[in-house]
């Protein structure tokens, strides 16, 4: 919360820009916009247990309501190996989610897309918007 000197009432603080350092180090923007993106899907809990909406439906709606929240700003990005992995375990992990396959059950992430019908698209999203 932000404290106003003049008046007795707070503001919420928001995460609206990415930050910038001087080394270019934009981990913590990812993992915090990922962070954000997850719970969005976690908010969305019931509309992914639903089992009269199709999967494709719900991959759609993942890409309309998740995807934006989690790749904010993202045209700022400096993206190494590091973020690149992020990137991609947030994907497979909310297509998991959505699919409701649990992390005990061992699957790699090419019969995660498959089951799901989709390809790798969050990071080739990514690397489109970039300026």
């Amino acid at each position: 919360m932000v404290e106003l000197e003049d008046q007795s009432r707070s503001i919420p603080s928001r995460t609206w820009v990415a930050k910038v350092t001087s080394n270019a180090d934009c981990v913590s923007d990812v993992k915090l916009r990922l962070a954000m993106g997850m719970a969005v899907m976690i908010k969305l809990t019931r509309l992914w247990k639903n089992k009269s909406v199709s999967t494709i439906t719900k991959l759609r709606l993942m890409r309309a309501l998740v995807w934006p929240v989690a790749t904010h700003g993202c045209e700022a990005w400096t993206l190494r190996k590091q973020e690149e992995i992020c990137i991609q375990a947030f994907e497979n992990k909310c297509i998991r989610k959505l699919l409701r396959i649990p992390w005990t059950k061992l699957m790699t992430r090419a019969q995660v897309y498959t089951m799901a019908g989709t390809e790798n698209e969050l990071l080739n999203h990514i690397k489109s918007c970039k300026l």
